[in-house]
């Protein structure tokens, strides 16, 4: 699985109005992340921190993400972050 590079992971951070704000480009230049095309192998782990641009008075309240499959309607999961 490649977390920065390509689409395992649809994600977007949800304000309380609604608005969806995606992640920057280039989360393979953000500081301890994985590298760009790096696979992650079955059973192994790493750590990923994904970047927002977001409007200073934004209140944010949901993570939203889901798993990318073009073949299937899957339903996205939400955080809470209220």
């Amino acid at each position: 699985m490649d977390l920065t590079c390509s689409l395992p992971i649809i994600n977007a951070l949800i304000d309380d109005q609604g608005r969806r704000f995606d992640t920057i480009d280039d989360l393979s230049d953000i500081p301890g992340n994985p590298e760009c095309n790096e696979a992650l192998q079955p059973g192994f782990k790493d750590k990923m921190k994904f970047v927002y641009l977001v409007p200073k008075d934004a209140k944010v309240v949901l993570w939203e993400f889901q798993e990318y499959d073009r073949e299937a309607s899957l339903v996205p999961s939400n955080v809470d972050l209220t």
